[in-house]
């Protein structure tokens, strides 16, 4: 603490956050293990955004006391209790569009609207021995945008790379766009697949073009859940994944698809591409939002991440490929960066890929 005194004067702090005065330069600054921001708390953690509310003493006690598991799967618990609540209620839908935050301190709980938040004694205090704060949804899918974008002026950063793709190369369809993601080979089949953002393609057969309206790749696999698709690449077309970008020292993502448990909160992380440059980024949340219809649901998983002070994301990068600094393993694929919460840009996990038995390759040649 002597030494952020020493360095910036007042602070406020509230982990993984500390807030000060002015900073010398834009970017992702860290201190003690903490992220350095010069926003209001209210705009940057999830447990003070405004409208956050602490539950009355009169809720249940620690309805998950004792409990032994992950934080992801303790954000299923979590949403379990609730459905519950809900059913026992007649109004289970309610559980639809409801997102739950894990800071490493505690929770925070977002109902879709004021009217779906349940009575006060049955909002727990704690679960699982974490403090809980609850909220209103406030962030939404409509801050795709990458499909809203034009293609880049710049016909030369084709022509210089062309016939060879990289992560972070622009495409488009007849519908979208999206930026290249990773190279992909199915473990049994030896197929080679090229990532993209699925919102960005109309589905299955939707062809990718380059700029000048090229058909470079035809979409294969689409699964609009995850929204990812692979992408099979013309044959005189060669894609490398072992060139990402040199600026910044950002790998390949030639890894491990890493599996959300396995994705360390609070660790630093990097992604490219044609429309933002080099991006750094915290881990700072880890997320699930309740998707569905009915009483079926399924929990959506998200990684937040915090680009910094005063960085702006432009728009188009949704797809490219996030890596865990300082390695080859990749997180997922940028997704979008909220509008109510523009110190938040969101990540889609990509671990459902390593299950049906995709994994990271290198230089991919028809």
């Amino acid at each position: 603490m002597d030494r952020l005194w020493a360095a910036f004067g007042a602070f406020e702090f509230c982990f993984p956050f500390v807030k000060v005065e002015s900073m010398p330069a834009p970017g992702l600054w860290t201190c003690a293990g903490m992220f350095i921001t010069t926003a209001p708390m209210e705009e940057v953690h999830p447990m003070r955004f405004e409208g956050a509310f602490f539950p009355s003493e009169a809720g249940p006690s620690d309805p998950a006391e004792g409990f032994d598991g992950t934080s992801w799967d303790l954000m299923g618990v979590i949403v379990k209790y609730f459905r519950q609540v809900f059913k026992e209620e007649s109004r289970e839908e309610n559980c639809r569009g409801m997102e739950v935050s894990f800071v490493g301190v505690g929770f925070a709980i977002f109902f879709p609207n004021p009217q779906t938040i349940p009575p006060p004694n049955r909002l727990p205090q704690m679960f699982a021995g974490y403090r809980l704060v609850y909220n209103v949804v406030t962030t939404g899918k409509t801050e795709l945008a990458s499909h809203e974008q034009g293609m880049p002026a710049d016909v030369g950063h084709w022509h210089a790379r062309f016939p060879v793709l990289h992560c972070g190369d622009q495409v488009k369809s007849h519908t979208g766009q999206s930026t290249l993601g990773a190279a992909m080979i199915h473990r049994t089949t030896k197929s080679w697949r090229i990532m993209g953002a699925a919102h960005g393609f109309a589905g299955l057969g939707d062809v990718a073009l380059n700029e000048h309206g090229v058909k470079i790749g035809t979409v294969t696999q689409y699964y609009r859940p995850h929204d990812i698709v692979l992408i099979k690449a013309e044959e005189n077309f060669d894609f490398d994944s072992e060139v990402y970008h040199s600026e910044g020292g950002l790998e390949a993502p030639a890894g491990e698809i890493l599996e959300c448990n396995d994705i360390p909160l609070f660790a630093k992380a990097k992604c490219h591409s044609w429309a933002s440059g080099l991006l750094n980024f915290g881990i700072v949340d880890f997320h699930v939002k309740v998707e569905g219809s009915g009483t079926l649901y399924r929990l959506q998983r998200l990684i937040a991440l915090y680009p910094g002070i005063n960085m702006e994301i432009a728009p188009s990068v949704c797809g490219a490929p996030v890596m865990l600094t300082g390695t080859q393993s990749m997180l997922g694929l940028f997704w979008f960066q909220s509008q109510a919460h523009p110190l938040f840009c969101y990540v889609k996990s990509a671990e459902a890929l390593k299950k049906l038995g995709w994994d990271c390759a290198g230089t991919m040649k028809n």
